[in-house]
């Protein structure tokens, strides 16, 4: 059984904990799934300040005990003991004796992803609410955060009762709330539509998205990430060995950071940049970037799909690649053609610019079916347009999103799978049918 990492989870257990310094509670489950996160929940409600120490990034003890042993400087055969607090919490003991109405946090994070000793440093400092010379004020409180797997240093029983111990998994509302505008549309609406896709392993995609057998999971909230979907996440990505990136709250928010500083000009623009990925397939620059950040997972898959509709849509009803753009002229000397040698001189005589334009209009108009494909045969048979520019396929892709493309010469298009033409588009392949 594993708790939700949500609102009510806070109200329940982590409040009623932290009225008491007797026991800490402990969340456990694997890195970034939003632990740190939904404690910094506490802390935006206003009612508890929170101050975090990474203890997987300390190397010494004394860090933590705030004692060290240095030679004597008077004495260099002589040892003495000097005394200091580590500065975050001095500066949280400093804000709670400033605020005595206030619940003051002292977050231990990841405090078994790091050496025996500064574990056992951190434990020392939950009992004996000390840090060097420094006396720990009586509303400081401590949380915990924990892997459950992997390479951890393992705590005795005797540590273990010091926790109230929670394996927890994250809650799609949390991370919706503390990003709130600041979080992309298309992150946005994928989370809301599929909140148990907050955590997934990579490849492949979808594979822990949840299934009609997780009904009978008691643990099941409104489409949340089920007991079984978590165990079968910390199983895998125990069992992975490989550096592939995953989706989970804190890659998500990183995916949303990258996205808001590209802003969508430049993502437009690495739209229909052309690229390979990791697995030799054609895909685009916006992807690639997308992958580095949350995997290869249907999550990912699903905000890249959405993100090109609303970077591409809006210029369908105006500028280069509109629906509104003029028919092509040489399109009237190809209506006016009378055999199927007039058709082919008409074509082989156009730039491939002028190809281009052909193209996305005989994929677009409703009428002249009959023509439509012997213009198509003889753009694909000519060969001479091979591939489109940046600027022709986002024109085609802004018809594509706007449902303004003919799906019977779309389709009639794509079935010349071998061409190099419709093999250079096939990274938006799925757009173009839909």
């Amino acid at each position: 059984m594993t708790f939700l990492l949500n609102e009510e989870f806070i109200l329940r257990h982590l409040r009623p904990d932290l009225r008491n310094t007797r026991v800490a509670p402990c969340l456990l489950g694997p890195p970034a799934i939003g632990k740190t996160m939904a404690v910094n929940a506490l802390a935006k409600n206003g009612d508890f300040a929170v101050f975090s120490i990474d203890v997987n990034t300390l190397s010494d003890a004394a860090d933590l005990t705030g004692v060290r042993t240095v030679p004597d400087p008077k004495n260099p055969n002589r040892f003495v003991q000097i005394f200091f607090p580590h500065y975050t919490i001095q500066e949280a003991n400093d804000h709670a004796e400033a605020n005595p109405d206030t619940l003051v946090i002292i977050l231990l994070d990841e405090i078994n992803r790091t050496s025996a000793d500064v574990t056992s440093a951190a434990l020392t400092l939950l009992t004996s609410r000390r840090c060097g010379n420094l006396k720990l004020a009586d509303n400081i409180r401590f949380i915990v955060t924990g892997n459950d797997k992997g390479n951890i240093s393992m705590l005795d029983s005797a540590s273990l009762t010091r926790f109230a111990l929670y394996p927890v998994r994250p809650d799609a509302k949390v991370l919706l709330d503390l990003l709130g505008d600041d979080m992309q549309p298309a992150v946005r609406q994928v989370l809301t539509e599929h909140p148990d896709w907050v955590l997934q392993s990579p490849v492949p995609a979808g594979l822990i998205v949840a299934t009609p057998d997780d009904d009978d999971d008691p643990s099941v909230s409104a489409g949340a990430v089920s007991d079984r979907q978590m165990a079968e996440f910390s199983t895998q990505m125990d069992d992975s060995q490989d550096m592939s990136q995953y989706t989970a709250p804190r890659t998500i928010e990183g995916l949303n950071l990258w996205m808001n500083e590209l802003g969508a000009t430049v993502m437009a623009e690495l739209a229909v940049e052309e690229a390979v990925g990791p697995d030799g397939q054609a895909t685009t620059e916006l992807m690639l970037g997308m992958l580095a950040h949350t995997g290869n997972t249907a999550f990912t898959n699903e905000v890249h799909a959405k993100l090109l509709v609303s970077l591409l849509a809006p210029a369908a009803s105006s500028g280069p690649g509109s629906m509104t753009i003029a028919r092509p002229a040489a399109w009237d000397k190809l209506r006016a053609a009378t055999t199927q040698n007039q058709i082919e001189q008409i074509v082989s005589s156009l730039t491939t610019d002028k190809q281009a334009d052909v193209l996305i209009f005989a994929l677009t108009t409703k009428a002249e079916n009959d023509l439509t494909k012997k213009v198509l045969d003889r753009i694909v048979d000519d060969g001479a347009l091979s591939s489109l520019t940046k600027d022709q396929q986002s024109a085609l892709l802004n018809r594509a999103t706007s449902n303004a493309l003919n799906p019977a010469s779309v389709s009639y298009f794509l079935d010349k799978s071998n061409a190099p033409l419709v093999l250079s588009l096939s990274r938006i392949h799925d757009f173009l049918a839909a």
